[in-house]
């Protein structure tokens, strides 16, 4: 039963290393810049950008931020989305179709 718990703990301490994306160039992390994951892994397959809000003056709104979200693949049937808001990674998931 400890030797279950201990392996357990082990899983839970890793688990954003076996969630991570890894590239040729290595693994992304979290807050990576977009300029850090266009060396590690190439150009995206798909990238979408939303541009931050701005007023009918042209003046950003409060809060506003800049949106990516890019996605990789298939590779070996799996799709990586990533999400940047203001040049960071927020967000990697994957997805196998």
């Amino acid at each position: 039963m400890a030797s279950l718990l201990l392996g357990l703990g082990l899983l839970l301490q890793f688990e954003p290393l076996l969630a991570s994306m890894r590239c040729e160039g290595g693994i992304l992390s979290d807050s990576e810049t977009t300029d850090s994951v266009l060396r590690k892994c190439g150009k995206p397959d798909e990238r979408e950008v939303e541009a931050p809000g701005i007023d009918e003056y042209g003046v950003l709104l409060p809060g506003a931020v800049r949106v990516e979200r890019w996605r990789y693949g298939p590779n070996n049937g799996i799709y990586w989305h990533l999400r940047f808001i203001d040049g960071r990674l927020t967000a990697t998931r994957s997805r196998r179709y």
